[in-house]
């Protein structure tokens, strides 16, 4: 119906990072194998990944790419992985296991680059 309407505003994957929504991750995500750029939200970064240390900081957010990764590998194995929301398992500092979801989305309507933003299900 709207195909050929014509964007009047959009809120991009970019500009949530750039508002700091979005706490861009893919130079560590890179190093564990991501070949799109990811991002956490903001919600999720506060709540669950940041601690005292950048370096520790880091490796919060490595362990939670890691283990994505490794999810998504066995969904892939399993023929499961045909949707752009994987919703997984992960426990964070205080070890309670809470619900996380990753999306693959476009950056925006106009430029189709696949993006991942990694949340809490209440920040979607």
């Amino acid at each position: 119906m709207f195909t050929d309407a014509d964007i009047i505003s959009c809120y991009t994957w970019d500009d949530a990072v750039q508002d700091g929504e979005k706490v861009d991750v893919s130079r560590l995500a890179s190093r564990v194998g991501y070949t799109m750029p990811v991002a956490i939200t903001r919600n999720l970064f506060e709540t669950h990944l940041k601690v005292d240390t950048e370096a520790e900081t880091d490796l919060h957010i490595n362990a939670l790419l890691m283990l994505l990764a490794i999810w998504i590998k066995n969904l892939k194995e399993k023929g499961k992985a045909d949707s752009n929301r994987i919703a997984y398992s992960a426990t964070f500092q205080d070890e309670q296991v809470t619900q996380v979801w990753a999306m693959v989305e476009p950056r925006s309507p106009v430029n189709l680059e696949p993006v991942m933003t990694i949340m809490l299900p209440s920040d979607y």
